[in-house]
């Protein structure tokens, strides 16, 4: 803008200099009529800095949803789940899982591509968690077991006072929670909580840390509790079965976004993932996106009231 700014400048002095009756013209009808200069000037300014605006509101609102994203998915970039719009499941019930098989040969696909980092297998399921201390309980929570072995590659946690965490060393009534949702039902290290899997289904556990961090996590999710793959499956019967498989890009929370695009040209039409009913799914690049169209939406609507006052 500085450098457009001194040439419109350099441009005008040229003018003036090479046609100094222009010049003149233009000096007395500004002192024969100050009024109406005022009136330009007013709504130029006005209108500069209705402009200016838009452009740092807008800006500041894309940056501001874009952190939000990145923040909350931390090392999550895409994932691939089952597709309920594929054509494999036509004419029957779209499942929510898919086999644990599937991840050996998808698996290996993705984390052969060069801009992906890791992948993490998992299952979830949303529940409902009890401190039986203080009686206090949360119901949009969500119990999360991941492979142990591919955990740490994926992203490594820790607890509250930065000491690494590796959740295959958990005992199968042992848990992490994580920060926020050890704060909405007031749990510390070592408490016991209850998980309600079903009607009159409260199974105990004990919490091992309060992590910061956590591997995955819904719009609605106030609480997430961690542990093993094996572990959750086993709790809800679904041996053999995964809801996700999560895939972190190469470079960190805000780097990965920008190989997305790359990924799901090269990966999204894997016979791999599509013929078994599954889609990847750029989650990151996807919640991005929409940032930069509200901003833009944004700075459209106030550009307009800058253009009506010019």
């Amino acid at each position: 803008l500085l450098v457009v700014f001194a040439v419109i400048v350099g441009y005008l002095a040229y003018i003036a200099l090479r046609n100094t009756i222009l010049l003149r013209m233009a000096l007395r009808n500004v002192v024969r009529r100050p009024a109406r200069t005022l009136l330009a000037v007013t709504g130029l300014m006005l209108a500069t800095a209705i402009v200016s605006i838009a452009f740092t509101v807008g800006d500041s609102l894309t940056f501001s949803i874009k952190s939000d994203a990145t923040d909350a998915l931390r090392e999550l970039d895409e994932f691939v789940g089952v597709d309920a719009n594929s054509d494999v499941w036509e004419g029957i019930a779209v499942p929510e899982t898919f086999p644990q098989s599937l991840y050996e040969e998808i698996g290996q696909i993705l984390e052969a591509d060069p801009d992906i980092a890791a992948t993490l297998p998992q299952y979830s399921e949303p529940i409902a968690v009890v401190n039986t201390r203080s009686r206090r309980f949360e119901v949009q929570s969500l119990l999360i077991g991941v492979q142990a072995d591919k955990a740490t590659a994926f992203e490594a946690l820790s607890d509250i006072d930065g000491t690494p965490l590796d959740i295959g060393s958990l005992a199968i009534d042992e848990v992490y929670i994580d920060v926020e949702g050890a704060e909405e039902i007031d749990v510390v290290v070592g408490g016991e909580i209850e998980i309600a899997l079903g009607p009159d289904r409260l199974v105990p556990f004990t919490v091992k840390a309060i992590v910061d961090g956590y591997y995955w996590r819904d719009n609605s999710t106030k609480l997430v509790v961690m542990t093993s793959l094996a572990h959750v499956q086993n709790l809800l019967g679904a041996e053999g079965e995964l809801t996700r498989i999560l895939i972190s890009n190469r470079g960190d929370q805000f780097e990965g976004v920008q190989y997305s695009e790359s990924i799901e040209e090269r990966l999204s039409d894997t016979p791999a993932i599509t013929e078994a009913g599954l889609e990847l799914v750029p989650l990151k690049a996807d919640l991005v996106e929409r940032a930069n169209a509200q901003g833009s939406q944004l700075v459209l609507f106030f550009t307009l009231f800058g253009l009506f006052s010019i």
